[in-house]
């Protein structure tokens, strides 16, 4: 009988380790669709090259780049609390599938960890507002963090 439970106990571990990593895939994919969306509309302005030689910002009073920016803030929470090897990778992965392989393998493993480090530097629950939105501070923190990752993707 305990081996029984134990085999329970195992298997009900590793399901859920497996929903874990393939969760970071799914959340590296929201981030590559957003960082991708916030390049191609910044690509299309022609400010683009400001951002690159750090000479600009993203403009954080455009609804769609701060809608962008929610969405890889909202998508990194699990960067904070899962450290492991293999949910980095997935993530990395995701990141390059949701870029539609705009992000390359190298710039994403550079980019995962940039945004593991913001994960880690901002709590994302205190950083969102009651409507969802980010704070002014997290905003600003998470539009560094991919501007950074914007030159990364060139």
């Amino acid at each position: 009988m305990a081996a029984a439970i134990m085999s329970i106990s195992a298997i009900t571990a590793c399901g859920s380790l497996g929903s874990i990593v393939s969760g970071a895939s799914n959340a590296g994919a929201v981030a590559g669709k957003a960082l991708k969306a916030i390049l191609d509309k910044y690509i299309n302005l022609g400010s683009l090259g400001n951002i690159l030689g750090g000479m600009g910002t993203l403009d954080l009073t455009d609804a769609e780049t701060v809608a962008n920016l929610t969405k890889i803030a909202s998508s990194i929470k699990g960067l904070s609390t899962n450290a492991s090897s293999d949910y980095l990778t997935k993530f990395a992965q995701g990141l390059i599938s949701g870029s539609g392989n705009a992000i390359s393998q190298q710039a994403a493993t550079t980019i995962t960890n940039s945004l593991a480090e913001l994960a880690k530097r901002q709590s994302m629950t205190t950083s969102l507002n009651s409507d969802g939105s980010l704070s002014q501070a997290a905003l600003q923190s998470t539009a560094y963090t991919v501007a950074n990752a914007m030159r990364q993707m060139q």
